[in-house]
């Protein structure tokens, strides 16, 4: 594998000082994302008590009494009556549908194992006839799973083979076993068996990009794709290779 023909343009809404209730849901993030001509939204896939993957950037949510719920409390039935910006929250599928619809990919952010066997089955309608290489192949040209650490990219490996993953470092904090994932990025990414690599702007140049990581994870059929890029930073980073771009751009109803 090369450097990406196209780096991918991928829009990150900043939501997160947002109010639980007045989250954005997974199909309005398509939609923006779509207005503004990127190629994919991020989103974060939480799991219910029953086992369904849902879009909402936070583990609690608010109700329409107010409260404030964790996701892992209720089922699936029970979290899409929990308030969004524009009216209820909705299922990983509903968003996946939702962005196919309109032509965009879904990059996707989970925070622990309990989302994982639930993406296996939210993804698995999208990857091709089902034969291994061309899923994966398929599932690849339009999604990518972003895992924190090892262990939940092992999980996600185990629980779900066929889904593209990348793993993303620790910019910041970690002690010494962080400073060590940020010093040795590609045995990161296969300790995580990750396929690609999601680094931060901050630990990567553009120099650093095109010189040594992009030519260094080719060789292991793998990219690479930054996040806490910025509109003002974006155009640093176009031409450096990364297979995508994480930038991170305002939310506006």
């Amino acid at each position: 594998m090369s450097a990406a023909e196209r780096t991918v343009a991928v829009v990150e809404f900043d939501v997160a000082n947002r109010d639980p209730g007045k989250q954005p849901s997974g199909r309005a993030l398509v939609a923006a994302a779509t207005r503004q001509g990127f190629d994919r939204v991020v989103v974060h896939a939480r799991a219910t008590a029953d086992g369904w993957a849902v879009v909402h950037p936070h583990a609690n949510v608010r109700m329409k009494d107010d409260a404030d719920r964790p996701l892992a409390d209720l089922t699936l039935s029970e979290a899409l009556r929990a308030r969004c910006a524009d009216g209820r929250l909705v299922s990983l599928e509903d968003t996946m549908l939702e962005a196919r619809r309109r032509k965009i990919g879904l990059v996707i952010r989970i925070h622990d194992t309990l989302v994982t066997e639930a993406l296996a089955g939210a993804l698995g309608i999208m990857a091709g006839d089902g034969r291994k290489n061309d899923a994966h192949s398929e599932l690849r040209s339009r999604f990518l799973v972003v895992v924190p650490d090892a262990r939940i990219g092992k999980r996600l490996r185990t629980d779900s083979r066929p889904l593209p993953s990348g793993r993303s470092l620790p910019h910041t904090g970690g002690g010494w076993r962080g400073a060590l994932v940020r010093r040795l990025p590609n045995f990161a990414r296969a300790a995580a068996d990750a396929d690609d690599l999601v680094i931060h702007a901050t630990l990567a140049s553009p120099a650093r990009v095109r010189e040594k990581l992009v030519p260094h994870l080719a060789k292991r059929g793998a990219y690479v794709w930054i996040e806490g890029v910025t509109p003002e930073t974006r155009a640093d980073y176009e031409d450096v290779g990364a297979g995508g771009l994480l930038i991170e751009t305002p939310f506006a109803d």
